[in-house]
């Protein structure tokens, strides 16, 4: 019993470390600058005090009022797919071509900054989550930065920059998981048995019959010098 609460222990000290260093790393930047809030600039209008032309909607799960570039537009969601539709004209949104996106990609932006590099990405790279196709636009300041704009409705889904690439890598230790996503991973698990251990372990060898412990005792007087 000593033996499983000592590696019990050991385990689990490795774990509670890789805890507190990668929660006290998550601290030591603001999260917002961490998603690079202060590079992407607000909607240039009001989506909310305009008129606007909503077609009639059959069967959406949800309908949304974005800033597509600077095109108010409504993402209408439905079990099959999403319609883009222009929030003045009702007609549809054809998408955005790389032409259309290094115009004004700008519009986005609180820097001044450079479109680097370029790619339409039919999968999601390791550092974006959302809709698909999208574009991914490396800027040549900050460094390592990138934007992901929706291809279909223009909008900035995802900022990514180098300090959220180290954030994610420590959020994915922090909760025992390698996807960043999954709650309930083999790794969390793990800890979760090692701590169960290491308690039961621990609560056991504190417990002694009593007439072991006045054993014990009697046994350490005899052997104490006169």
């Amino acid at each position: 019993m000593r033996r499983l609460h000592y590696w019990a222990g050991w385990g689990l000290g490795i774990i509670a470390l890789s805890w507190f260093a990668s929660g006290f790393f998550m601290t030591l930047k603001p999260i917002e600058e961490i998603r690079g809030n202060h590079l992407a600039a607000e909607p240039a209008f009001d989506l909310i005090a305009a008129d606007y032309v909503l077609p009639l909607v059959e069967g959406a799960r949800s309908v949304t009022l974005i800033d597509a570039l600077g095109t108010p537009a409504f993402v209408i969601n439905r079990p099959d797919g999403r319609d883009i539709i222009h929030a003045k004209t009702g007609g549809p949104v054809p998408g955005f071509s790389e032409d259309d996106i290094r115009a004004k990609v700008g519009s986005v932006l609180k820097i001044e900054s450079e479109i680097a590099r370029m790619v339409l990405k039919d999968k999601a790279p390791l550092d974006y989550s959302g809709p698909l196709p999208v574009w991914q636009i490396t800027l040549s300041r900050p460094a390592n930065a990138r934007l992901y704009i929706d291809a279909k409705t223009g909008q900035l889904v995802r900022v990514r920059t180098s300090r959220w690439r180290w954030f994610d890598m420590a959020w994915r230790v922090h909760i025992l998981d390698p996807s960043g996503e999954n709650f309930n991973s083999w790794w969390l698990k793990l800890a979760s048995g090692l701590a169960s251990l290491f308690a039961i372990s621990g609560l056991i060898l504190l417990w002694r019959p009593r007439k072991k412990r006045q054993k014990d005792h009697k046994s350490k007087g005899r052997r104490a010098p006169s």
